[in-house]
């Protein structure tokens, strides 16, 4: 049961379908709320920052286990482990806008293990951030830090670099608000604290081997709010490079990711949510099934 009034009012709102609903096992808030540098109701702006909403969800079991349901690969097609998103709702209730973001479970770990960064750090908001917990996200957080290694740097600076080119580009950008910034400040501020925000995560991480996401709200909230020149952002940034190349070669943190630890916290979560794996049976299917397949089939190839 989901009883927090932000998830059930987007849920609402955005009609979200019932399986994402009633299997949904882990849910917090992303954007700029986690990182604790957002526009506040009278601050800077007239508008709130929206709610990001990243979560998780358990698939069907026969979604998760196909070969349980005769499903065989190589000879089935696939089915792909797909992403529930939905952006821009808008709650009439509390004037809220609400973008929804809900991963399969396999897929969300996997990125984790990739170490995404978006995927990351939505494992180490703050506790007040989240919106909804179960079994499985408690096992996921209290475990966290199986997914940090040396790959984050590459993987949080290469998204950096990214942000960092189109700020030297001047990039025309797609929001109002953020064109506004560029003709009055030089460059996208957004763009800009996004840069700052994941040299200075790639460097913790390196450095103390965990992340904290609130740590340089300050820092953040000053070059949000216009207080950096472009020389001053583009000197720091230089700096911070130079710095993390060192890190780099001198932190003890592992390679890549812990596989031999997130392996097994994978199958963990699975017994939580599906019970024992060693009990599973083949369910093969029956007449009715085969011949409801063939009916859909055919109607398909008509449609």
């Amino acid at each position: 049961m989901i009883e927090n009034s932000h998830l059930n009012l987007a849920f609402k709102f955005g009609k979200t379908p019932a399986h994402v609903v009633e299997n949904l096992v882990y849910s917090t808030i992303m954007g700029s709320m986690a990182y604790n540098c957002h526009h506040k109701l009278g601050e800077a702006t007239e508008k709130k920052s929206d709610f990001d909403v990243y979560g998780i969800m358990m698939l069907p079991r026969e979604e998760q286990f196909p070969q349980l349901f005769a499903h065989i690969n190589g000879y089935d097609a696939p089915k792909e482990f797909e992403v529930y998103q939905k952006h821009h709702i808008i709650s009439p209730e509390n004037n809220t806008e609400y973008d929804l973001n809900i991963y399969p479970f396999p897929k969300y770990l996997k990125l984790c293990a990739d170490n995404n960064p978006n995927m990351l750090d939505s494992l180490f908001t703050d506790e007040r951030l989240v919106l909804h917990e179960s079994p499985i996200s408690v096992i996921l957080r209290e475990n966290r830090k199986v997914f940090l290694s040396k790959l984050s740097k590459v993987k949080l600076m290469g998204y950096a670099h990214g942000q960092f080119r189109q700020l030297s580009n001047k990039i025309k950008s797609g929001s109002e608000k953020r064109q506004d910034d560029i003709l009055n400040y030089g460059y996208d501020l957004k763009k800009a604290y996004h840069v700052i925000r994941l040299a200075l995560q790639a460097q913790q991480i390196l450095v103390e081997h965990d992340l904290n996401i609130t740590r340089n709200a300050e820092i953040l909230k000053d070059i949000r709010a216009g207080n950096w020149s472009f020389k001053q952002l583009m000197d720091y940034f230089n700096e911070l490079k130079k710095k993390i190349k060192k890190n780099y070669h001198t932190s003890t943190l592992r390679n890549e990711p812990d596989q031999r630890a997130i392996k097994p916290l994978l199958f963990k979560c699975f017994e939580e949510h599906y019970g024992s794996l060693t009990k599973m049976e083949l369910n093969l299917p029956s007449n009715f099934d085969l011949l409801k397949q063939d009916l859909n089939l055919l109607l398909n190839k008509y449609k």
